[in-house]
């Protein structure tokens, strides 16, 4: 037999309420005692659990809907009952149904709904209050732990998970200065034995990035925690972005085609990130790029600049330009990130060593 799913009275003064959400849908098997909708008043909004186990079958008012106090808001069938067999059997109320009394809505620990169907979403089980303050604060409830009865996230749950947000360490930041002459003299010599076609146009040409990205895969490789480093996923932002696969193997014939031709499909956690305002002409000498665990660490490579510098008793003009990286202090130390940030350097100043 069908059971009717009514609108409780949740204050003394409601005569209607507008059901907010809906926590299972038509055919999802539901269990006594587990949230099944919540309503709204004027006054509050409360999760109304289910009365009884079942098939939840018709809806009758859905989310956003209004209805009055005690009418009909969907049916829970039995099993193998259908919406067709139901309509000509009189409906009944389970003997022990939950009675629509303010002092009934406590939430009791009780097993959670069960999705019959493989599409079916997760459902998190949270207070209605938990929800707003979660929506505020721009929180997932995913990812937030419940402590509440059945795993049902409380206020106290994500008050917590706000504070450990903002208690979370700020990434270290380590910069320095990198002289790209060599880098400049060879990256001449590379496009100038490019072949050429019948109009006299090189048929490839490197830019400077591709260099760059060929320098931080080596030094990830050369890295003191390769099972962690993924240098194998390497994420570049050269005006587009782009991901390297195996970039520190790759010929710079092939990093300067990625570059060209972004892939669209990204690693959701690369283990860097690398950006660089080289070659773009806007003058940025040094940035930083924010990023998220579990990527370790992003590396920022400003523009070019020239100064005046004494060499060898010399007066001369050297480009440089100020290299800065970023890392979670969590996954990557301090002497792990001065050893990748250093072979970094070595590598830019003398680019020999990235062909050898």
């Amino acid at each position: 037999m069908a059971f009717e799913v009514i609108l409780p009275r949740v204050d003394m003064d409601m005569t209607n309420g507008t059901i907010r959400t809906w926590y299972a849908r038509e055919g999802d098997r539901v269990v006594r005692g587990a949230a099944l909708f919540e309503i709204e008043t004027g006054k509050a909004a409360m999760e109304i659990d289910a009365p009884t186990d079942g098939i939840l079958g018709t809806i009758l008012v859905p989310a956003g809907g209004m209805a009055p106090v005690g009418s009909a808001v969907a049916y829970i069938f039995e099993e193998g009952e259908t919406p067709e067999t139901h309509l000509a059997l009189p409906s009944r109320s389970p003997p022990d149904a939950i009675q629509p009394d303010l002092v009934t809505f406590q939430p009791a620990p009780q097993p959670q709904l069960i999705a019959t169907r493989p599409d079916q979403e997760t459902i998190i089980r949270a207070t209605p209050l938990a929800r707003r303050m979660a929506r505020e604060a721009g929180l997932a409830l995913n990812a937030i732990a419940g402590s509440g009865p059945s795993g049902r996230i409380t206020a106290d749950d994500v008050r917590l998970a706000g504070q450990a947000g903002r208690n979370r360490p700020l990434p270290m930041m380590m910069s320095l200065v990198c002289r790209l002459d060599r880098l400049l003299e060879l990256l001449v010599r590379i496009n100038d034995s490019a072949p050429k076609n019948p109009d006299g146009t090189p048929q490839w040409m490197i830019p400077i990035d591709a260099l760059v990205v060929k320098a931080l895969a080596l030094a990830l490789h050369q890295g003191p925690d390769m099972t962690t480093l993924r240098s194998s996923e390497l994420v570049v932002s050269c005006g587009t972005a782009g991901i390297i696969h195996h970039a520190a193997r790759q010929p710079l014939a092939r990093i300067a085609e990625a570059l060209e031709n972004p892939l669209h499909s990204a690693p959701a956690s690369p283990a860097a990130m690398l950006w660089t305002f080289l070659a773009d002409g806007v003058g940025i000498e040094q940035f930083t790029v924010p990023f998220d665990p579990p990527t370790m660490l992003s590396i920022s490579v400003g523009a070019l600049s020239e100064r005046v510098a004494i060499v060898d008793g010399k007066v001369i003009t050297v480009r440089e330009t100020n290299c800065t990286l970023l890392a979670d202090p969590n996954t990557l130390g301090v002497p792990a990130a001065t050893e990748i940030l250093s072979a970094f350097r070595r590598f830019l100043e003398d680019p020999l060593l990235m062909l050898a």
